[in-house]
């Protein structure tokens, strides 16, 4: 009877061992397949916050004249994108592989741009491009006017700067005529009295011709800052007119937005006459 039980043990320990194995691997996959929802919620999450970062600043503008419903994957590039999730399978739970990738695609649905508005883009066009080119050609045009104004200036600088060169140079001299002339009123040789005084009058009559000089580059630094200044105007207007222009075409291109052919044609030529 000893002996019989012995076989009867050995199976009692290997059913055990096999149950304990399947236990555990039961176990393990289960936990594994935990992890991996996990994983998958976070990164849905991590994704619909990105999603969400990019488009919460465009989703807060006022709406579009459609009234379109913005998806939580739309944004200023792609106002028509949806956020799409992964998608939780077989083969994420148990291989940890991905059928999919969170993006933000294009819907194909009848939001796209209509036969209305194409045309209107194909109309304003050609306007819009003049408009661009007329400011770009304006803003080139004020910022040559203002290098000009800039040398001018410096110009304006130099010449001052000598005319007060000329000035210093006259002063002594007079400061000189006055010595020869107090030494010529000390002197009693009549000969150097009159030499002294003919070299203070030839003195006096170089500090005079510096002054003039001086006055004359003085009078045309004024001038050349009076041209500056004119330059400076003309290219403030030339700007302003640049900037008119850049107005025009944002106007024109948000006309194409609006709902009826009526509307946008009434919007464009308000945008014509914009001041």
């Amino acid at each position: 009877m000893k002996g019989l039980g012995k076989p009867h043990q050995n199976n009692l320990g290997s059913q055990s061992i096999l149950e304990f194995i399947l236990a555990f691997t039961a176990i393990a996959a289960f936990v594994v397949g935990i992890t991996r929802i996990w994983v998958w919620f976070d990164a849905n999450y991590a994704g619909l916050q990105l999603a969400y970062q990019k488009g919460r600043l465009y989703a807060g503008q006022p709406k579009d004249p459609y009234n379109r419903p913005l998806n939580i994957g739309g944004s200023q590039d792609c106002p028509d994108c949806k956020y799409e999730p992964l998608d939780l399978t077989e083969e994420w739970v148990f291989a940890g592989l991905s059928t999919s990738t969170i993006s933000a695609s294009k819907e194909s649905t009848s939001e796209e741009m209509q036969p209305g508005e194409q045309d209107c883009a194909k109309r304003i066009k050609p306007i819009v491009d003049l408009w661009k080119k007329k400011s770009e050609d304006l803003k080139k045009q004020a910022g040559e006017s203002r290098k000009q104004a800039e040398e001018l200036e410096t110009e304006a600088k130099r010449l001052e700067t000598e005319a007060g060169r000329l000035e210093d140079e006259a002063q002594n001299l007079e400061a000189e005529a006055r010595r020869l002339e107090t030494e010529a009123d000390n002197s009693n040789d009549r000969d150097r009295r009159r030499f002294l005084r003919e070299q203070a009058r030839q003195l006096r009559r170089r500090a005079g011709e510096l002054r003039r000089r001086a006055r004359e580059l003085r009078q045309g630094a004024i001038k050349l800052r009076d041209a500056a200044r004119t330059l400076i105007n003309q290219s403030l207007g030339l700007e302003g007119n640049a900037l008119q222009l850049e107005k025009k075409g944002n106007c024109l291109n948000r006309c194409c937005n609006l709902p009826t052919e009526g509307k946008q044609q009434s919007c464009i030529e308000k945008c014509e006459t914009l001041k």
